[in-house]
């Protein structure tokens, strides 16, 4: 039984690994308060997304590439840093969005975003989207780091 149970713990542990390397993304400032049906009325739909290359007010912060907002299928908004983080450059951006899927142009990873992930499904990044901490009271959400 305890050789079973060690198997089981080994093969858990191993399979985790992809999923809690560290993102290459530093360490930047996330502090945004937005309204969504002033600054982005189009988060209103499921499946909806905006981009922030430059923060939309005063005394915000967009971390290290730029914030992408997605109103995910869960029926939440979720927010993830531009940057690829494969090539880890803040002027290197997923940019490209088709569905739910961001595409780096650079490195032509994809990343799929559409239930709050971020996680790479094609390409050579081993890392998923540096995701930020959102918090929604009714029409007012904010943006951090978590």
């Amino acid at each position: 039984m305890k050789n079973k149970l060690f198997i089981v713990l080994v093969v858990f542990f191993c399979s985790c690994e992809s999923f809690n390397r560290k993102s290459p993304i530093p360490d930047t400032p996330v502090s945004m308060e937005l309204y969504i049906l002033r600054d982005a009325p189009e988060l209103n739909t499921i499946g909806n997304y905006k981009f922030f290359i430059k923060p939309p007010y005063i005394n915000q912060y967009i971390g290290y590439g730029g914030i992408l907002l997605f109103h995910d299928f869960n029926d939440e908004i979720s927010a993830f840093d531009l940057a690829c983080p494969h090539e880890a450059n803040c002027s290197i951006r997923v940019d490209s969005i088709n569905s739910s899927i961001v595409t780096c142009r650079k490195c032509k990873t994809s990343y799929d975003v559409s239930f709050g992930f971020g996680l790479p499904i094609n390409g050579v990044s081993k890392y998923g989207l540096r995701k930020y901490k959102v918090q929604q009271f009714e029409n007012k959400i904010y943006i951090t780091r978590n």
